[in-house]
């Protein structure tokens, strides 16, 4: 059991907090507070039950970025021009009474997040991420007791600036064979087209006369 004496500004207050020694056992404990007075009698108690649970949850993996969300030359490369991109955790990750904050450059984001029966996690931030690259994501994970886990980081790219046009757009000599290599009329079906103004790592796509056809990839 533990002793506290009363103090005068606890008997006046009519309130005082006594600290439990820590406990090895996981579990429940049933406490009963009595009083004594200076005379030796005791008060009838009333038993109280905590839980007592210090065990942190299960480690759990990385965030994945969702396919659907990852707009780069992959939709597994973690590089999207989608600044408010969707994040997972496979079944199991979570137990009922969790709960899930997704975490950005370190720090909790608001975020719209969905815990499933079977445990896996969906998680959208509200507010778009700032443009930048090597940019960390991960999951907190808190049990009703309040122990937590962080995961593993993802690092990810969000680029949502667009490139420039291109430039210099003609026919190459080789392909334009009409009277001039340089009247653009040709008989090659399968014409070479150059251009400037490219960036490293991007695609170009020719379009046709609709917009929305590609007709060729570089």
């Amino acid at each position: 059991f533990v002793t506290k004496p009363i103090t005068a500004a606890e008997a006046t207050t009519g309130s005082a907090a006594v600290t439990i020694p820590a406990q090895s056992m996981q579990g429940v404990y049933a406490v009963t507070p009595k009083l004594t007075d200076a005379a030796g009698n005791e008060s009838a108690g009333t038993a109280q039950n905590f839980t007592l649970d210090s065990v942190a949850p299960s480690a759990i993996s990385a965030p994945d970025m969702t396919s659907a969300t990852d707009l780069g030359l992959s939709n597994t490369d973690n590089i999207t021009s989608n600044n408010t991109p969707t994040f997972t955790l496979p079944a199991g990750s979570v137990q009922p009474g969790d709960t899930v904050q997704l975490l950005v450059n370190g720090a909790v984001v608001t975020a719209t997040v969905t815990i499933n029966g079977d445990g896996s996690v969906i998680a959208t931030p509200s507010s778009g991420i700032a443009d930048g690259t090597n940019i960390p994501v991960a999951f907190r994970v808190t049990d009703a007791a309040g122990n937590t886990t962080t995961s593993p980081t993802l690092t990810i790219t969000i680029d949502t600036g667009v490139p420039s046009a291109p430039t210099g757009i003609d026919l190459v000599t080789t392909s334009d064979t009409g009277t001039l290599t340089t009247d653009n009329l040709t008989k090659d079906d399968t014409p070479t087209i150059s251009g400037g103004g490219a960036t490293p790592g991007a695609i170009i796509k020719l379009y046709d006369t609709d917009g929305t056809t590609v007709i060729g990839t570089a």
